[in-house]
């Protein structure tokens, strides 16, 4: 019987070798693996000493000869085979409550009560007592273990029916357990991982017509708990975006707006003061931290800013910590300092005879964030192109012009539009006005807790909305290909 120290708190025994990341996850410590475990993304990155198994082919490849001198090591690919000390980065994101409820203007039917938020990547949950914010809650979704996106979530589900919705329901059983399980909850996510919280089948969501077995908007029983699960408008337009329409007002004002999510999904809803139209672009998670090099979630350590003046670049990290990696507000600036310096051309493409273009550990080009060891790759500037032109394109496709563009979740609070509209992100000149709203899905969930109104507002909504498709859209194929280019 051998034995695993993990992060110096606690021990595990075990009696044959072990990939490191399941050694952690029966320990209950759960690491990010967006590749699905497959040794390409390298954000499993653990250090581990004692016995192991050689470096693997793609742990060579991913690792930097100073961090294999460390002793670190993908949990994805190391075994213990043997005693063995594993330590795990197991920092939570950082997530702010950034709405008032008293501009919602609502009928309250109760203070009290628990919103949860399951996002793709992120599941956030806000305990409430007499309307005011008692415990926030933000912990990874336990489901990147196993892929970054819902589509090869589902593609897992196949080969191994109801394991991830058994890790949800466990996850959010513990969040709720946490909360001591108060009479009030409301539940807002994307239309997938509201399938796997209710044990319905995802395989129609993953082949068209991309038929949902469910749009939800009504109680369940969720965890030994009663919840009210959000209405979804379609198969990849979710409860978080019904959610955020409502907590953004948009159908209420004059003028045409545009709310557009900028996570995983890419969602956009956009009015014309008579039509709701609404539309999934597929972006992937390049812009939350998956599948880039350095790139990791809004958390101590990330560079958050990165800045250009008289030809100084400077950055910024959350909590005024070490640089670790780049956060997708960093990544934002820091293609736009790329490109404003000149290091990186129109098509994407690093200048390799440029000054400030430098090597990896591989001998490949790349762009390191002054005074840091935070490096953009070519292969992360690919992706970056891939998801800012889904984004872009899935714009256009529902406006030409618009007179607010709404930005919400974590990721849209914290840009700088001009950085965004710069590298393509966003259309130039297309909003008179961009407003930055912060966590909607959050906030529309605490109006759909407070209100049974917000919530018959949340179902017409749903009701109403039309959904454009754009995976075999013609208009969105030309300008997906247009906007690929900085």
């Amino acid at each position: 019987m051998y034995q695993a120290k993990i992060n110096q708190t606690g021990s595990l025994s075990f009696s044959e070798e072990i990939l490191l990341s399941e050694l952690l996850r029966c320990f209950g410590a759960v690491i990010s693996m967006p590749c699905s475990g497959n040794g390409t993304c390298g954000k499993c990155k653990v250090i581990a000493h004692g016995c192991l198994s050689p470096l693997t082919e793609k742990e060579q490849t991913i690792l930097t000869p100073e961090e294999i001198n460390q002793g670190v090591r993908l949990a994805c690919q190391a075994k213990a085979t043997g005693d063995v000390n594993v330590i795990a980065d197991s920092l939570p994101s950082v997530v702010e409550i950034d709405f008032l409820l008293e501009d919602s203007q609502i009928t309250y039917d109760t203070t009290n009560g628990l919103v949860i938020d399951i996002g793709t990547t992120t599941i956030a949950a806000i305990l409430y007592e007499n309307k005011n914010a008692v415990k926030v809650i933000t912990q990874e979704n336990h489901q990147v273990s196993y892929g970054a996106d819902v589509i090869s979530r589902i593609t897992f589900d196949k080969e191994h029916p109801n394991l991830l919705s058994k890790l949800l329901q466990q996850q959010v059983s513990e969040i709720i357990a946490h909360c001591n399980t108060p009479e009030n909850i409301v539940i807002v996510a994307n239309t997938i991982m509201l399938h796997f919280l209710t044990e319905q089948n995802v395989a129609p969501l993953g082949e068209a017509p991309y038929t949902p077995a469910d749009t939800f908007g009504k109680e369940y029983e969720i965890c030994g708990a009663k919840c009210y699960l959000a209405p979804c408008i379609s198969a990849f337009v979710g409860a978080d975006i019904t959610a955020g329409i409502l907590a953004s007002r948009m159908t209420e004002r004059n003028g045409t707006s545009l709310l557009v999510d900028l996570g995983t999904n890419g969602e956009i809803a956009c009015f014309d003061g008579k039509q709701l139209l609404t539309a999934s672009t597929a972006a992937g998670p390049a812009f939350e931290g998956a599948g880039i090099f350095m790139g990791m979630p809004a958390k101590p350590g990330a560079i958050d800013r990165v800045t250009i003046e008289n030809g100084i670049i400077s950055y910024h990290t959350i909590g005024e910590a070490i640089p670790q990696g780049i956060s997708g507000s960093g990544i934002v600036d820091v293609l736009s300092v790329m490109k404003t310096v000149g290091v990186l051309d129109e098509s994407g493409s690093l200048i390799e005879e440029h000054p400030l273009c430098q090597r990896d550990h591989h001998g490949k080009p790349c762009f390191i964030i002054p005074n840091t060891n935070v490096m953009i790759r070519a292969s992360d500037i690919r992706k970056l192109q891939l998801a800012k032109a889904a984004i872009h394109a899935g714009i256009l496709t529902l406006a030409n012009k618009t007179d607010t563009l709404y930005l919400s979740g974590g990721f849209g609070s914290k840009i700088n539009p001009e950085n965004a509209e710069y590298i393509g992100l966003l259309p130039n000149d297309f909003a008179k006005q961009i407003k930055a709203l912060g966590n909607t899905a959050l906030f529309g969930g605490t109006l759909a807790l407070f209100s049974n109104d917000a919530r018959k507002k949340m179902s017409e909504l749903s009701k109403h909305a039309k959904t454009i498709p754009l995976h075999q859209n013609p208009a969105f194929t030309e300008k997906y290909i247009e906007k690929m280019s900085f």
